[in-house]
Parts: structure tokens; C-alpha cells; sequence
């Protein structure tokens, strides 16, 4: 048996209100359309629901049965939607989100607590993760808001010493913390072949500056300094 929920939420409104007129002025409805509903509703259920008399109501045991059965449906469904408004309003709800190090450091850690303090009861969740990384994690969903700094940027293709080397461990660091894999061509312990990809224009490199001395068509450039760095390239 299928009961309209319309019906049971004006059998409530009865309840609560203790007469049909109360009720269909709670409801903003004509007081002939709750007498009708009640009436369709105990003609589904084949039994009466309410004793009439002196213009107050009172519930036969059919009545209490349906009352206890029904008022803890009719509290779950006001209470979900009340939590989809609040959701829809931002009010309650979960945002998780994903960036590389340095986005977290400098931009999230301004924006957060201005949206913190317009939706305090929104919970946040914030992930450091890599830019390849965090577009895998969107596209499966696990995500509300990915954010990196590379997207639209083509990494250069860079000429570079092997892993355990001071200039690569630096490398890799900064690139992690950014959010921008490393696009290497050449991988090699021979600062001379590095340096003539570098001359062909092929590459680009991160060397000690005294690699360069004796180098004048090659023009280094400072990379970013972050405290406990030494890397210049």
C-alpha cells in the first residue's frame, strides 16, 4: 500500500493543531481541503481516524497506531530538508581540497579564513599533493576543488644530473612544493654533455656557477631563494 505524503502531513497538522479549522489555517489552506484529505486517507486505509465532535478531534486507536508510526517519518523528512537547504545554502556540507605546497602556503592560507568565517560550519579538508596528482584525484571525484600553478604551462625540457645530486634534490624539491613535473631530456654525471645540450638550444640546466665560468654563451639565471636553499642555476 502506497500512502500519499501529503495525506499524513495533513493528518499531522490535526494532531498538532487539535481541530481541522486550526489545522487548515496552519496549512494556509481551506478548511474543506483537510476534511477531504482526511476523508481520502481513511478511505485508503479502510478505517476512521478521528472521532469528531464539537468541533474538536479526537483519535480513535486506528488514529494513535498511524500517529505513532507516522510522526518519526515525518521528523526525518523536515530534518533532511532542512540539511538540503543548509546544504544549498552552504550552510553544513564537507569541501575537500587538493594543491601543491607552495599554493597552500601563500594562497590558501589568505582565502581560507575569509571563507571559514562566512560558512564556519562548512568542514575543510586541504591535501598537498602534486599537479598530476590532484588531476587524477578530480577526475575521480575525490576532490571539491583542485588547484595547481602549471595548468596551460609546458615544463621545459630540462638536462640535469642524476638523482642524489644537491642540484637535482633542489630541483625535485621546488618542483614538488609547485606542483610542476619535471619534463628531463638528459640525465647524465657529465657537466660537458649537459652544458652542449644547453648550446643547441635542446635544454635547460641547473649547474654550481663555476660550471659556467668559462661558458659566455650561456646565461645563468637565479632561481627563487627559500631559506636553507643554496641552488642557483
Amino acid at each position: 500500500m502506497k500512502i500519499k505524503l501529503r495525506r499524513i502531513e495533513v493528518f499531522m497538522a490535526v494532531i498538532e493543531n487539535g481541530s481541522f479549522s486550526a489545522a487548515a489555517h496552519a496549512l494556509d489552506v481551506a478548511q474543506s481541503a483537510v476534511s477531504i484529505t482526511i476523508k481520502e486517507l481513511e478511505k485508503e486505509l479502510g478505517t476512521q481516524l478521528f472521532i469528531r465532535a464539537n468541533r474538536k478531534v479526537e483519535l480513535t486507536e486506528s488514529g494513535r497506531l498511524l500517529k505513532e508510526r507516522a510522526a518519526p517519518v515525518m521528523s526525518l523528512l523536515m530534518n533532511v530538508k532542512d540539511e538540503l537547504k543548509d546544504l544549498e545554502n552552504l550552510s553544513i556540507g564537507q569541501l575537500r581540497i587538493a594543491a601543491p605546497a607552495m599554493v597552500t602556503q601563500f594562497a590558501l592560507s589568505q582565502v581560507l579564513p575569509k571563507f571559514m568565517a562566512l560558512y564556519p560550519k562548512i568542514h575543510i579538508k586541504v591535501y598537498q599533493a602534486g599537479a598530476l596528482e590532484i588531476e587524477a584525484l578530480v577526475k575521480k571525484e575525490a576532490l571539491d576543488l583542485g588547484l595547481t600553478v602549471y595548468k596551460g604551462i609546458e615544463p621545459q625540457p630540462l638536462a640535469i644530473y642524476p638523482t642524489g645530486y644537491h642540484q637535482r634534490d633542489l630541483l625535485e624539491r621546488h618542483s614538488t612544493a609547485l606542483g610542476i613535473p619535471l619534463n628531463i631530456v638528459l640525465e647524465s654525471e657529465n657537466p660537458a654533455l649537459i652544458l652542449s645540450a644547453v648550446r643547441s638550444g635542446l635544454a635547460i640546466t641547473t649547474l654550481p656557477l663555476a660550471a659556467l665560468e668559462n661558458e659566455s654563451g650561456i646565461v645563468p639565471l637565479k632561481l627563487p631563494h627559500q631559506k636553507g636553499d643554496s641552488l642557483k642555476g
